[in-house]
């Protein structure tokens, strides 16, 4: 299944038509503590399963696991990067790496 970005219906939505607009990592962050994390999860839970599978498969540097969940899964950079960011400290940490990279384990 492919996400090529990750979005959120807009509050103004027209009566004929759906509008969304593409969230932000602070936007995310937002919505988690905003009491709707279930609801986020559940919405983009193949990305969480994705990025996960990715990690026990031994991709834990950023890029690495992008590469990975786009290849196997469809699923967008961008959008693998957003749900790295935006859940970072819930089902996966993150450290320095080298060459500024980005390091995730599992929590």
């Amino acid at each position: 299944m492919k996400n090529p970005d990750i979005y959120i219906a807009n509050d103004n939505a027209l009566d004929d038509g759906m509008q969304t607009e593409k969230l932000t990592v602070e936007q995310l962050r937002e919505i988690l503590t905003g009491g709707e994390f279930d609801e986020f999860i559940e919405e983009h839970r193949n990305i969480v399963a994705a990025i996960e599978k990715a990690m026990r498969n031994g991709n834990v540097r950023r890029t690495a696991l992008a590469k990975a969940v786009n290849k196997t899964e469809g699923i967008s950079k961008t959008a693998c990067y957003r749900i790295l960011d935006a859940l970072e400290g819930v089902f996966w940490t993150m450290t320095p790496g080298s060459h500024n990279s980005k390091v995730y384990l599992p929590t």
